[in-house]
């Protein structure tokens, strides 16, 4: 990387260091609207004040989950460069060329793009509410080619991000995942 940064050093914009690929996706039907989202929240005794908490808690849960039997086969985990991919046709080709014919296949995920839910404050009422709307990655802007950001916005609010990644205790995380 070193040399490749001194050789280029004049054409680079910024640098940053961390994993590329943490992306995971599922959906639940009966709460992708606000209102099977509130009667959950309900259910469950969440606050809304608590509702972000909640969330990170249980996605992290989710995420570990869902590829536990795909690792415990064996199975590749493969980034897709584009949502648009035919992931059947992949699946179908990893199949075939490791002569899978039971049991899961593979993993396969990219960057979707997803609507989700946030907290907001209304100034009429003073209240909390469940709002639905387009997911924006920490606010910051960015161009992604392949595995890369060609481009960043900021660079210097970029890696405090990729720097989370790198502190993560993995082994712990996935342990504490595992037994919930």
């Amino acid at each position: 990387m070193n040399e490749f940064t001194a050789k280029y050093g004049d054409q680079i914009q910024g640098v940053l260091s961390g994993f590329d690929r943490l992306v995971f996706r599922g959906s639940l039907r009966k709460i992708c609207y606000v209102f099977g989202m509130k009667g959950y929240l309900w259910a469950n005794q969440i606050l809304l004040k608590d509702f972000g908490a909640h969330v990170q808690q249980t996605s992290e849960r989710v995420k570990q989950a869902s590829l536990r039997c795909v690792l415990e086969a064996g199975r590749i985990v493969k980034y897709l460069q584009s949502s648009q991919d035919d992931k059947e046709a992949i699946a179908r080709s990893i199949a075939s060329e490791q002569r899978i014919i039971q049991g899961p296949v593979c993993a396969l995920s990219c960057v979707e793009p997803c609507w989700g839910f946030d907290i907001h404050r209304n100034g009429e009422t003073k209240e909390l509410e469940l709002v639905q709307r387009p997911r924006i990655r920490a606010g910051l802007g960015y161009r992604k080619q392949d595995n890369c950001f060609p481009w960043v916005a900021d660079w210097e609010q970029a890696q405090p991000l990729m720097d989370r990644q790198l502190q993560t205790k993995w082994p712990r995380w996935a342990a504490c995942c595992a037994s919930n």
